[in-house]
């Protein structure tokens, strides 16, 4: 089975900032949710929700959001929604996504990056998957007035909201090929021309591996069904 997203949910601001558990979210399934809340906050009232771990680093750059990545295993026991720390105006956006690698989802962890205000232009990083076909995501924040974003082309917004001064989106695009090759980068378009300096992120989760039930059959020079 190819990975797939199998739905999104986006919450902003509120103290914690509670996430509703992304609809018909089944056992298995991997959750991640990228965290990004304003310059005036901090990023040790970042906390994640019950059953998260944080993948990868923090980001905590001058003048732009800071940036969490979290994530975690559905098992059927999470709940219906989830409660993230929130030390000023936060977004959160999360995926729940099938068709992973269960013992090393995600292959890229977190890359972040940041560019400089009165952009319209917010660019996310390139990375370099070691596997094929995965799916790259991709976030976009900033702050200022009342803003949302285009997503770069070739993907699919999977979230976009504005919580009082930070806004963020994310988007996601199921790669085809890949492994060892640059995926360049990203642009999304800001619906203002004078936000502040703005963070991005990119990550890319892994396909669950071929298995030899799933590889085709031949006959071998004796006749027998041999696995390809």
């Amino acid at each position: 089975m190819a990975i797939f997203v199998r739905s999104s949910s986006t919450a902003s601001t509120g103290n914690p900032t509670v996430v509703t558990k992304p609809a018909g979210t089944t056992a298995g399934d991997l959750l991640v949710a990228a965290h990004f809340t304003d310059v005036f906050g901090n990023t040790a009232g970042m906390t994640g929700a019950s059953g998260f771990t944080q993948a990868g680093t923090t980001y905590s750059g001058s003048g732009s959001c800071f940036g969490k990545v979290w994530q975690r295993a559905a098992d059927g026991s999470e709940g219906s929604s989830f409660s993230f720390g929130n030390p000023d105006t936060t977004v959160v956006v999360m995926l729940a996504i099938g068709g992973h690698d269960t013992s090393t989802p995600i292959n890229v962890l977190p890359t972040w990056s940041q560019g400089g205000p009165n952009q319209t232009s917010h660019i996310a990083p390139s990375v370099t998957p070691s596997v094929a076909d995965g799916l790259l995501v991709c976030g976009f924040a900033a702050t200022g007035a009342s803003a949302s974003y285009t997503p770069p082309g070739g993907m699919t917004e999977q979230g976009d909201a504005f919580a009082g001064f930070a806004f963020a989106s994310l988007a996601t695009e199921i790669l085809v090929g890949g492994s060892g090759a640059a995926t360049g980068t990203r642009t999304a378009t800001c619906s203002i021309g004078g936000a502040n300096d703005y963070t991005t992120l990119s990550l890319v989760i892994a396909p669950a591996a071929a298995t030899a039930a799933s590889l085709p059959l031949r006959r071998s020079r004796l006749g027998a069904l041999v696995q390809m």
